[in-house]
C-alpha cells in the first residue's frame, strides 16, 4: 500500500489512500498527536518540516508548510552563496499543483478538496505546464518574495492562470469519480444497515413465560428503543470508518 497521497497512481489507490489517511488523521487527533502541531517542532529543521509536509498532501496546509520550509532553505542557500535553483524551481512546482484546487465544487456542493484527494498524485503530476504560460499572478501559494525570486531567476511570464484553467476537463472528470465513489459508499452504508436491522428483527423470541414484562424488566417498547439505539450506534461507526 502506498504511505502517502503523493505517491498514488491510480484511482484504486488514491481511493484506498484517502480513506487510510482520515482513518489515521482521526487517530492522531484522538492522541493528541495532530500532524499541525508535530510540524511547528521543526521549525529549525527546515528539510525535515519539508518532508512532513509532503506526506500529508494534498491538505491546503502541508502545501503552506512546504511552502515556509522551502523559503527558509532558499534564505539559507542565498546567505550562503550556493546554488537555490533546486529549491526554487519546488516551491513553482507546489504552487502549481495547488493552484489545480479549487476551494469549492459547485457541481458537487462540497469542498474542492474531496475531489482533489481524489486524484491520483501521478495524474496530477503529469499534467504538462510552463513557467511560461501559467505565470505566477494566480498562483496564491506565492508569497511578493517568492515571485521577487522567480521574476530574478526566470523574467516575466507571458501569460497568468492556474493549473485549473490549463486542465478543466482533469477536474471536471474527477468531479464525477468523486460522486461516483461517494454514491458507492453510501449504497455500501445502506446495505450494511439493511443486514443489521434484519439481523436484529430476526432475533429468536422471548419464551412465552418471559413475554410478560415483569418488575423491573423491560417493557416491549423499551427493547425495541434499546434495538433502534444500537443501529444508530452502528451507522455512525460506519460513517466514521467511511469519511
Amino acid at each position: 500500500m502506498t504511505r502517502s497521497w503523493a505517491e498514488t497512481a491510480t484511482d484504486a489507490e488514491a481511493e484506498r489512500q484517502g480513506q487510510a489517511f482520515w482513518r489515521q488523521l482521526r487517530t492522531d487527533v484522538q492522541q493528541g498527536t495532530f500532524w499541525a502541531d508535530e510540524i511547528k517542532q521543526l521549525h529549525g529543521d527546515p528539510p525535515a518540516r519539508l518532508e512532513k509536509a509532503m506526506q500529508n498532501l494534498p491538505l491546503p496546509a502541508a502545501f503552506r508548510e512546504a511552502a515556509v520550509a522551502l523559503r527558509a532553505m532558499i534564505r539559507t542557500k542565498r546567505k550562503n552563496g550556493e546554488d537555490w535553483d533546486q529549491e526554487l524551481g519546488l516551491l513553482y512546482w507546489l504552487a502549481a499543483i495547488d493552484s489545480f484546487r479549487l476551494d469549492r465544487s459547485e457541481r458537487l456542493n462540497q469542498p474542492g478538496f474531496n475531489v482533489m484527494s481524489s486524484i491520483p498524485a501521478r495524474r496530477l503530476f503529469e499534467l504538462p505546464f510552463d513557467y511560461d504560460t501559467l505565470g505566477y499572478r494566480h498562483l496564491t501559494l506565492l508569497k511578493k518574495t517568492d515571485v521577487k525570486w522567480l521574476r530574478e531567476r526566470f523574467g516575466e511570464p507571458r501569460n497568468h492562470t492556474t493549473l485549473n484553467a490549463l486542465h478543466p476537463e482533469v477536474w471536471r472528470e474527477y468531479e464525477d469519480k468523486t460522486a461516483e465513489q461517494q454514491a458507492r459508499e453510501r449504497d455500501r452504508l445502506h446495505q450494511d444497515l439493511g443486514r443489521l436491522s434484519e439481523t436484529v428483527h430476526a432475533r429468536p423470541g422471548m419464551p412465552d413465560d418471559a413475554a410478560a414484562p415483569r418488575a423491573g424488566n423491560k417493557t416491549p417498547r423499551a427493547s425495541q428503543l434499546a434495538r433502534w439505539i444500537l443501529i444508530a450506534f452502528v451507522l455512525l461507526i460506519l460513517l466514521l470508518v467511511l469519511l
